[in-house]
């Protein structure tokens, strides 16, 4: 058996030393006896990314026997699509990026805001205008519902989870990420969006779906006490230790439910 791993900063190892050898994906493998893993994590990727890159992946590669492991990022995240003429110089991809609450923090002496920075106004009026809690909460559980359902049809087994989820945005537009696990859904989508993630969201393939606070990657590390820390020293990302815990916690909830 085959693991790929798909995600955003936590799943590609951001911040580990030897990433390689020490990043939950690696470590996964290990203990699921796999005899290779992929690693198409991404350092500041959205769901949107993610999706583009697993569909790319069921479409160009071998997928027999081979296991998913999904970690879906923070729903706020989105992908702009801008005229290569005016992303920024040095963009290392040339035609799309992700924005998210960061850029009200960032200026034009940064050098990497998303676009040149005398589009940011028009960049983040689209962002606090076009999208919202409640529209990013409903693109989150569509998303999940659409990977599902494809993997699914084809056959292929896997797990998901959520590694961050950072939609305390848009309470009352902070320009600062907080991350405080998930919030409860009631207040978040309402009766379709909640019949949604209750009836059509599999609990069997999603880890800890009925247990929101713990929902998160993030989450789960700040609820529960360890022995040892288990963040960097920037508090964002899980260390070694951090990674160790999190590959057992997957694999745990992967044997347990019969999913290999």
């Amino acid at each position: 058996m085959k693991l790929v791993v798909f995600g955003d900063s936590w799943a590609y190892g951001s911040y580990l030393q030897d990433r390689e050898n020490s990043s939950y994906a690696k470590l996964l493998q290990e203990k699921l006896g796999a005899t290779s893993v992929t690693n198409k994590g991404q350092s500041g990727s959205s769901n949107f990314t993610i999706i583009r890159e697993l569909l790319a992946w069921v479409a160009t590669q071998d997928t027999k026997d081979t296991f998913v492991s999904i970690g879906w990022t923070s729903p706020e995240r989105t992908d702009i699509f801008p005229d290569k003429s005016i992303m920024y110089q040095g963009a290392g991809r040339p035609f799309w990026q992700t924005i998210g609450p960061w850029i009200f923090r960032m200026d034009e002496r940064q050098g990497h805001y998303p676009i040149n920075y005398k589009f940011a106004k028009y960049l983040e009026f689209y962002y606090m205008n076009f999208k919202n809690q409640y529209s990013c909460y409903l693109d989150w559980i569509q998303q999940i519902i659409l990977v599902q359902n494809t993997l699914s049809n084809l056959g292929i087994k896997y797990h998901m989870h959520q590694a961050i989820y950072n939609n305390d945005h848009y309470f009352s537009g902070k320009d600062k990420i907080q991350h405080q696990g998930i919030h409860n859904q009631e207040g978040l989508g309402g009766i379709v969006s909640n019949k949604m993630w209750n009836e059509q969201i599999s609990s069997n393939n999603f880890l800890h779906k009925e247990k929101l606070s713990d929902m998160s990657l993030y989450g789960y590390l700040k609820n529960n006490k360890f022995t040892d820390t288990v963040f960097n020293d920037l508090g964002s990302h899980p260390n070694e230790h951090g990674h160790e815990i999190i590959a057992e916690l997957l694999y745990k909830d992967i044997t347990e439910k019969n999913l290999i």
